[in-house]
C-alpha cells in the first residue's frame, strides 16, 4: 500500500502543536512545509487558538466564586431567561445551566438540560423507524419523561416547555409524561405512552 507523505509545521511551540493538529485534520491534500504559505496559515490559526486557550485559563485562575452569583442577572438577560420572583440562587443557577446545556438541539442535550432543570433524571424517547414508516409524522414527535413528583408541578412544566420551545426545531411536537406511566417497549413495537402503553 502506498505511503502518503504529509508535511506539517515543525515549530516547537504551543502554536506549533495546534498548527500540526489542524494540519492533520485537513489531511495531506494540503502540504504545509515550514517555508510554505499553508504552514504560516496553520501557525497563525494555532497561535490564535493558543492565545484564546491561555486567556480562558487565566480568567478561570483569577475568578472568584462570588463572581458567578454577582453576574447571574447579566447571564439571565443575555440568555433571555424569565425572572422568577423569590427564586433562590440555586434555582436561578439551575435554569441558567439548563439553558446553556440546551444549546445544540439534540435529544441528548434536551435530556441533559431538562435533568439539570429538574434536579433529577429526565429522558426523551423517539419513535422507532418501523413506527415512522407507518406514520411519517412521528419523525417530528418525541416524548419527555419526567419524575412522577414533578409531572404536576406547574412552575417546573412552564420552565420545561419554555426550554423545549427554544431547543426543539419549530416543526417538532412533544408531550410531557410521568415516568410512572411511561413504559418502554423491548419487543420492537415503539414506545408506550399514557394513551397506549406497551408492555415491556
Amino acid at each position: 500500500m502506498p505511503t502518503v507523505t504529509h508535511s506539517v509545521p515543525t515549530e516547537a511551540t504551543r502554536a506549533g502543536d495546534l498548527a500540526r493538529q489542524l494540519a492533520r485534520l485537513v489531511g495531506p491534500a494540503v502540504q504545509a512545509p515550514d517555508t510554505s504559505v499553508a504552514a504560516q496559515e496553520y501557525l497563525a490559526l494555532g497561535g490564535a487558538l493558543a492565545t484564546a486557550r491561555q486567556t480562558t485559563l487565566d480568567a478561570l485562575a483569577e475568578a472568584f466564586p462570588q463572581t458567578a452569583d454577582d453576574t447571574l442577572p447579566e447571564w439571565e438577560a443575555a440568555l433571555v431567561i424569565p425572572a422568577t420572583v423569590g427564586a433562590t440562587t440555586a434555582t436561578r443557577r439551575s435554569a441558567l445551566l439548563a439553558r446553556l446545556r440546551a444549546i445544540g438541539g439534540s435529544p441528548q442535550r434536551a435530556e441533559r438540560a431538562a435533568s439539570t432543570l429538574a434536579g433529577a433524571t429526565v429522558t426523551t424517547a423517539e419513535y422507532l423507524w418501523s413506527d415512522v414508516l407507518i406514520s411519517p409524522r412521528r419523525v417530528f414527535r418525541f416524548t419527555v419523561v419526567v419524575p412522577a413528583a414533578l409531572v404536576d408541578d406547574v412552575e417546573f412544566r412552564a420552565q420545561l416547555h419554555e426550554l423545549l420551545e427554544r431547543l426543539a426545531p419549530a416543526h417538532c411536537m412533544w408531550q410531557v409524561v410521568s415516568a410512572a406511566e411511561f413504559l418502554f417497549s423491548t419487543a420492537g413495537a415503539g414506545f408506550g405512552t399514557p394513551f397506549a402503553p406497551v408492555a415491556p
